[in-house]
């Protein structure tokens, strides 16, 4: 089992802010902020979010487009002791207004272009942007001494294709623990410049924002525009080195077109073979797996030498992994059979934002196998996806559980 990580998500960044003060930590098309300078303006935020009466396992939405403030403002709201709850701008107001309700927001920070549909949703709406933060003055020592590693650091909703979206909890010492974990699989270091790419309501956002402040990279965020209409062109503009991007996405991009470019990250879809051939000539190409209920990545997979079967997820990063059978959670399958995947260890979420019944039908404790040997309390993650080991313990990823329609009655 790999070990926890008992720190703080801002803790980490701050180390970096001391060691290279100098260092680039956010290059955006509307901005750059040293670690130095990045370090003062969130401090100076979040004595304010302090004075609002934010502080440890206080939910704070924030609504952006691409922006550096929108990182300015996640990190703000953990150093503050907070929780940041990424929305997505472009929802519309009821959809907006549901995450407000179950995060029990009382203050949301966002632009001034976004404020006007928050506007009645809560209490208090902050605009950040340049003048406001300069604005604020500067505090000294640390805004909120009481976060613990326990305490809650983001909650991502997730898309609530069938009925209300969930919120999913997730800690300090997960998200920094998965961070060591899947930051070292991809070789994300200070010398890494990191492209935004991912809609903020979508973890792997977190890996690209602060997976990358947490090991001393630099975050890089093209405009929503350019995202859209010219991608190539933003990855070379801000000399991006590293992106992890869906075989979709990755897809439209032709690697003569990106010349800055050293790494291939790709996930939350199924890989294609082409895909992996492409890439591979150029650049090392990297498979990540990972359901947000496990804090962004929990499996990986190395394709640099462009072989392999698109569909193996590899192995377990910061977690154990566990195939089950599929209708029995208490019987463990054998190698080579098809069963459901679990995931154990400390990356794994709370569970959901006020829904205990969901919580409980998804992570579950103890099963049948688990109690035969070792401690009890144990904890797991169902994830309701198929997969099968391969003989040097691989997995291949065969599917979802549910997506199996009964025909007739």
């Amino acid at each position: 089992m790999p070990a926890q990580i008992n720190e703080c998500v801002h803790e980490r960044f701050t180390q970096w802010a001391i060691s290279q003060p100098d260092a680039p930590a956010i290059c955006a098309h509307d901005g750059e902020y040293t670690y130095s300078e990045l370090d003062a303006v969130t401090d100076r935020l979040a004595h304010h979010l302090v004075q609002l009466g934010v502080g440890p396992d206080v939910f704070v939405p924030t609504c952006f487009d691409k922006s550096i403030f929108a990182v300015v403002a996640m990190l703000s709201v953990l150093k503050a002791g907070g929780a940041a709850v990424p929305l997505d701008a472009t929802h519309p107001k009821p959809a907006l207004q549901t995450r407000l309700e179950d995060a029990n927001a009382r203050i949301v920070l966002t632009t001034a272009a976004r404020a006007e549909k928050l506007d009645g949703l809560v209490s208090s709406v902050l605009t950040i942007d340049a003048a406001f933060l300069d604005s604020l003055p500067t505090m000294s020592g640390p805004a909120c001494t009481s976060v613990q590693p326990h305490n809650a650091v983001f909650v991502i909703f997730t898309s609530g294709s069938t009925g209300r979206p969930k919120g999913v909890v997730l800690d300090h010492s997960a998200i920094v623990t998965s961070a060591e974990a899947h930051g070292s699989k991809i070789g994300l270091n200070r010398d890494t410049r990191m492209l935004q790419f991912a809609s903020y309501t979508f973890d792997n956002s977190l890996e690209e924002m602060f997976t990358t402040l947490q090991r001393g990279g630099c975050v890089c965020v093209p405009s929503e525009a350019d995202r859209v209409n010219d991608l190539a062109g933003a990855i070379t503009r801000l000399r991006a080195t590293m992106v992890d991007l869906t075989p979709t996405v990755a897809a439209l991009l032709n690697p003569s077109d990106v010349p800055t470019l050293k790494q291939m990250c790709l996930g939350a879809e199924p890989l294609t073979k082409a895909l992996i051939e492409l890439w591979s000539q150029h650049m090392p190409v990297v498979g990540q797996y990972g359901p947000s209920e496990a804090s962004i990545n929990s499996a990986f997979k190395d394709f640099s030498d462009g072989r392999g079967e698109a569909t193996n997820i590899g192995k377990a990063t910061g977690c154990v992994s566990w195939v089950v059978d599929a209708e029995n959670r208490d019987r463990l399958v054998p190698i080579g059979c098809k069963g459901e995947l679990l995931l154990e260890g400390p990356i794994l979420s709370r569970g959901y934002l006020n829904d205990a019944e969901k919580t409980q039908a998804a992570f579950i404790f103890d099963p049948e196998w688990a109690r035969t040997a070792g401690p009890t309390g144990r904890r797991f993650y169902c994830t309701g996806d198929l997969v099968q080991y391969t003989s040097d313990g691989d997995m291949m990823y065969l599917g979802r559980k549910d997506s199996q329609v009964k025909v007739g009655s």
